[in-house]
């Protein structure tokens, strides 16, 4: 059964009162689980990174669903002002898109109202826990949420809100290579234009159906 938190003060951690600060630049796996009240039983993993200090991130993922369907990649780039949405259509083709995006992309209130609530486990982890967060990275709708920080290392190891429960896997701390980003660049040219902060709220509104298209 699920174990309940319990308020330890261990030594590895400076202030459990809130979380250690967010890494800034990172690459990392993920596994995003959903919940029924998202609509579905679809499982996102893949990979994502983001450089902070020159406003860049890529959300690599790959949708499973629960009916059984192959699965459904796709791939969202933020440049500045600007986010490529990438996926294939049902012959395996590009379907890509390009808006301005004036939207954050990044959360640095993330933790603002985080309340502790001791040390418990998450994905068979000890991890500190916090209620009253919201994730850093911002993907489409951002709700609050608990949020699990490895015991001893402090390393982010995920969240948990209604929708979904999301698990960080392997991370690589530091800025990715800039062409981890900027490569989406040759695309532009075959890219249509889509309207203003459009692309990724209308993705993860429907994301969900197994017929979705871009």
């Amino acid at each position: 059964g699920r174990v309940e938190a319990v308020p330890l003060q261990p030594q590895g951690h400076l202030s459990p009162e809130s979380p250690a600060p967010f890494p800034t630049a990172l690459s990392y796996d993920v596994v995003m689980h959903m919940k029924p009240a998202f609509g579905a039983n679809a499982t996102f993993s893949g990979r994502h990174f983001f450089d902070v200090s020159s406003e860049r991130a890529r959300v690599d993922w790959g949708i499973v669903w629960s009916e059984g369907l192959p699965p459904m990649p796709f791939s969202l780039v933020f440049l500045g002002a600007e986010l490529f949405t990438l996926a294939a259509n049902d012959d395996g083709s590009l379907n890509c898109t390009v808006a301005p995006w004036p939207k954050p992309v990044f959360d640095p209130h993330w933790a603002d109202n985080a309340t502790y609530q001791g040390v418990t486990f998450f994905q068979s982890k000890l991890a500190h826990s916090w209620s009253g967060v919201k994730p850093y990275f911002i993907q489409g709708e951002q709700l609050v949420s608990s949020y699990y920080e490895d015991f001893y290392t402090a390393r982010p190891l995920g969240y948990d809100n209604a929708h979904s429960t999301l698990v960080y896997g392997e991370m690589t701390e530091g800025p990715p290579d800039r062409r981890q980003f900027d490569t989406v660049n040759r695309l532009r040219p075959q890219c249509g234009q889509g309207g203003e902060g459009d692309d990724n709220s209308k993705f993860h509104r429907h994301s969900h159906r197994p017929d979705f298209k871009l």
